[in-house]
């Protein structure tokens, strides 16, 4: 068992070499082999983390950071929304992973409830919230879980005035249950008067460019969380539960 612990470290510090040194460059017309890539790491969500155009921020993490990336996501699907297909199901039909990126869309501000994040209902926001980092502590105890927050969109007033309580919401409930998150709604930079060379012509979705522009505020993100993460990481099992 020691020697199987000793192994396990020994890959992981091979890891942290690897990615911090690896670096980052702007030109992304390369491709790197996939056999060369170290964790495999699954993103869940609605039509933001899914969509083709998503792959332009997903390239850049793949080529700086080489993990494998999975887009695991499905259209008009939330955390509480959509039932059949929402963040919950997704993780509980996936493989596991190394690492989970749980990407909040806007459908349960659109379409779905809050929730409180001090009671547990799947049919809202905050319940598939717990649901899902209950689900994956079940499926991989060592996974590295991290949550982007929702990003804005400018089709609804109504919409927009909602959204802030359900981030407010995401940030809450991370911190809750010490998940690292990017605040990428106040972080993006994307407002009113500049949004429309970023976002396609619904005002909800990110055009390639908009992808393009949080790339690399997402990749220094989830860079900063694996060395943090598995230069500290315990190899007993935790059976931890919500």
């Amino acid at each position: 068992m020691k020697s199987l612990l000793c192994a396990m470290r020994m890959t992981f510090l091979f890891l942290l070499i690897n990615i911090m040194a690896f670096g980052c460059t702007d030109d992304y017309s390369y491709m790197i082999d996939p056999d060369s890539m170290l964790l495999k790491a699954g993103v869940f969500g609605g039509s933001i983390s899914v969509r083709k155009e998503s792959e332009a921020a997903k390239d850049v993490w793949r080529l700086n950071l080489r993990i494998k990336v999975s887009s695991c996501g499905a259209e008009g699907a939330g955390f509480g929304t959509m039932t059949n297909r929402n963040v919950p199901s997704q993780i509980d039909a996936a493989e596991p992973f190394d690492i989970y990126i749980l990407w909040a869309s806007t459908n349960d501000a659109v379409k779905g409830f809050l929730g409180n994040v001090n009671q547990f209902d799947e049919r809202t926001q905050d319940g598939g919230i717990q649901k899902s980092i209950e689900l994956i502590r079940r499926k991989n105890p060592q996974a590295l879980i991290l949550f982007f927050t929702s990003l804005p969109r400018f089709d609804n007033e109504m919409f927009s005035f909602r959204l802030p309580y359900f981030v407010d919401d995401q940030i809450e409930l991370c911190n809750k249950y010490n998940i690292p998150y990017l605040d990428q709604y106040h972080l993006c930079g994307f407002n009113a008067e500049n949004y429309k060379p970023y976002y396609l012509p619904d005002k909800i979705h990110l055009s390639r460019e908009g992808y393009q522009k949080i790339a690399a505020m997402q990749m220094e993100f989830i860079r900063e969380q694996i060395i943090r993460y598995y230069s500290t990481i315990k190899y007993d099992d935790p059976n931890e539960t919500i």
